[in-house]
């Protein structure tokens, strides 16, 4: 399975890091966008196929704040690699921090920026957001599943065999496959009346940072 990465393939997020925009952080006033149409919400998941362990994810104002702790084991060709990590966004900002190594990689993304300031009359709703994001990412509405007992869209990639069920922007499940093997993660437990804890969102301390850029930021003067 060594094609897979486990923050790449099992995040349980939509994926949002892509940058539409780059440069200097946008200034002026955050505007209403809601990537989710819950508050705050908690989800947990379960792995199955080539992998094992769980991940859990936590939000809060409407995804401006999101954290996802992903403590898991994959089976590779190389043998059983253990995966603790966690990454954390803060309205652009986005942390990786891999708790191995004890590292840290801060990404703003300047995609994500643009979309907290765009004017108000054109700021997306939720599902035009998830719908954006799967068509940016390749990824197409092939119908309609059960998932955990909901009705959610599962959109498929155009050019890979990854499908993802979605359920109010919620990501409910995610299978990938290979010829290697496959990956298959699916929600054990949805909370939409989650107290906010802030400390989830919080950057611990003893990290080195790697002082990662944006990779299509523009150049500093």
């Amino acid at each position: 399975m060594k094609k897979y990465t486990i923050l790449i393939l099992l995040c349980a997020n939509v994926i949002v890091s892509g940058c539409k925009k780059t440069g200097e952080p946008y200034s002026g006033p955050i505007n209403s966008l809601k990537r989710y149409p819950f508050e705050h919400f908690h989800l947990t998941y379960g792995f199955s196929g080539d992998a094992r362990g769980s991940e859990e994810v936590f939000v809060a104002g409407y995804g401006r704040y999101e954290a996802q702790i992903n403590k898991s084991e994959i089976l590779t060709a190389k043998g059983v690699q253990s995966a603790n990590h966690t990454i954390i966004t803060r309205f652009a900002d986005m942390y990786s921090l891999d708790y191995s190594r004890r590292n840290l990689q801060h990404i703003h993304s300047g995609y994500l920026d643009s979309l907290y300031h765009l004017d108000q009359s054109d700021v997306p709703s939720p599902q035009q957001y998830l719908e954006f994001e799967m068509k940016r990412n390749l990824l197409k509405n092939t119908g309609f599943d059960t998932v955990a007992g909901k009705t959610v869209q599962r959109f498929q990639l155009i050019d890979g065999n990854m499908t993802m069920w979605i359920w109010n922007g919620m990501l409910l499940r995610k299978y990938a496959g290979s010829q290697e093997g496959y990956l298959d993660m699916k929600v054990t437990s949805i909370d939409t009346l989650w107290t906010v804890d802030t400390t989830k969102f919080t950057i611990p301390q003893g990290f080195t940072d790697t002082k990662n850029q944006d990779p299509n930021a523009a150049p500093a003067n």
